[in-house]
């Protein structure tokens, strides 16, 4: 995951001057004989005078990730817009800050592996969308910002440091939904690396224990999701239609629910991602051409299908520490989660749901180019097979949902929010809770089993609609 540090006192407790590290390590690797071509010309470029430079983009949760570049011009520090002499790095601790009170170990061979299987999708696919990694290298860093929290008296921790070549791909796909205008054209491109990672042939090197490592980790995170829901039901909050759920659930029926959450995350039926949120799909930033509305809408109606100067959009899946082999339908439940999240803001923010509901149907949209592929790739037509992974991925939206968004506030603050009040900020973020339980109780706990893989899928669109109707008539 890559969300922000939002405690600002262990923000301010750090006084590691992580950017230093970064580029020494880098400069390390930066040599006229190095193997890869954009390392050989950062090298000329230093070569002639100019410094490598770095710039902190984020300190995650469980990392922290720079843009190491060199300037245009000598002097002009500042300037990072040449991408063509620019690499991402990501520095990778041994711990990770989901809960910032108490720690998680996390294993740091999740790094090595994710450069792993970097290079092996690289070239297992045709234009791959994945950024080309460079170098994964040890370092030793100051405990800093961590040392009480993890009880160790050493100063100093292990780390990994991953260095991936930076693209023109570098918005989060998640703005796009966040403007209502979105590039379509990456709807298929990721449904396909998405099967075809679901059918990784290199079974000897990527096997049933690769990066299981990750687990224990993600474990501890279930739990702390169980103790912050026991805390929502046990308090005095002013309730909301998702608080009433859950409190009508009761805590054995929450406990039930998130049991089968974590029966399916136990699962291991395809090489998974396991981290492809729509913040972790970079595409390049493009601007609308030729609006696929039809019938002079108004500028509310802002969705329209993009073009660039290429027919095929850049797109860079990123964060691929978590990679494991896991439950199948959890990529596509993480794909589809930001879509009906920022639909719900759209709903409530325009008081109808014809943007949102656009917004909404790109999620069908995904699942047809996703199963298709699947199909082709597993040479099998098989409406059973199917139904089970769209069970997993409702499951799995559900969760990103309601124990991402609602319970934990993961990419809140990113929501399109800012243009409603207070009261109608609650509602929607009590629609997103609600219907992470209604799509969790189909998909983990098979409400309605009987259902057919067609009756399944139109019992989705009608949850979903349901909630975008009730939230555009609340904000009226």
């Amino acid at each position: 995951m890559s969300a922000k540090v939002t405690d600002p006192n262990r923000q301010a407790s750090s006084q590691v001057d992580f950017e230093s590290l970064v580029v020494a390590a880098f400069v390390s690797l930066c040599v006229a004989d190095s193997p890869h071509a954009r390392l050989r010309q950062m090298h000329r470029a230093t070569q002639n005078g100019r410094k490598v430079h770095c710039r902190a983009l984020s300190g995650g949760k469980t990392n922290r990730c720079f843009k190491i570049y060199v300037a245009y011009e000598d002097g002009d520090d500042d300037d990072d817009s040449n991408n063509n002499l620019a690499v991402f790095g990501k520095l990778a601790f041994d711990h990770a800050l989901w809960d910032p009170q108490h720690p998680m170990p996390y294993d740091l061979a999740r790094t090595v592996n994710e450069y792993r299987i970097m290079v092996a999708f690289q070239r297992y696919i045709p234009n791959a969308p994945v950024a080309t990694p460079l170098a994964c290298l040890d370092l030793t860093v100051p405990s800093g910002e961590f040392r009480d929290g993890l009880n160790t008296d050493t100063g100093v921790r292990q780390a990994k440091l991953l260095l991936i070549e930076w693209t023109q791909a570098d918005e989060p796909w998640a703005h796009q939904f966040n403007r209502g205008i979105v590039d379509q054209r990456v709807i298929p491109k990721v449904a396909r690396a998405l099967a075809a990672l679901h059918n990784f042939p290199n079974i000897n090197d990527f096997g049933r224990d690769f990066n299981q490592g990750v687990r224990p980790c993600m474990r501890l995170l279930f739990q702390a999701c169980r103790d912050a829901m026991a805390t929502l039901l046990s308090s005095n909050s002013k309730q909301d239609r998702c608080l009433a759920a859950l409190r009508l659930l009761g805590p054995h029926g929450v406990q039930r629910l998130m049991d089968r959450h974590v029966d399916s995350y136990e699962c291991r039926n395809a090489l998974v991602h396991h981290d492809v949120h729509l913040f972790n799909i970079l595409v390049e930033p493009a601007t609308p051409s030729n609006a696929s509305c039809n019938n002079a809408e108004t500028q509310k109606i802002k969705q329209a299908t993009l073009t660039s100067e290429r027919d095929e959009p850049a797109v860079v899946l990123c964060d691929w520490e978590m990679t494991f082999w896991g439950p199948m339908g959890s990529d596509p439940g993480k794909v589809m989660s930001w879509p009906l999240a920022v639909a719900c803001c759209h709903a409530a923010a325009d008081r109808d749901t014809e943007l949102a509901g656009r917004l909404a149907v790109m999620t069908n949209v995904f699942w047809e180019a996703y199963a298709n592929a699947l199909r082709k790739n597993m040479d099998r037509d098989n409406d059973d097979c199917e139904c089970q992974v769209f069970r997993e991925a409702m499951g799995w939206t559900g969760s990103m949902l309601l124990t991402g968004i609602y319970v934990f506030g993961l990419y809140r603050e990113e929501l399109p929010l800012h243009s409603l009040s207070e009261t109608l900020r609650v509602e929607v973020l009590a629609s997103i809770g609600l219907l992470g339980i209604k799509l969790m109780q189909y998909g983990f706990e098979h409400m309605e089993p009987h259902l057919t893989l067609h009756q399944l899928r139109a019992r989705y669109c009608i949850i979903i609609q349901e909630e975008l109707k009730c939230l555009a008539n609340n904000s009226r």
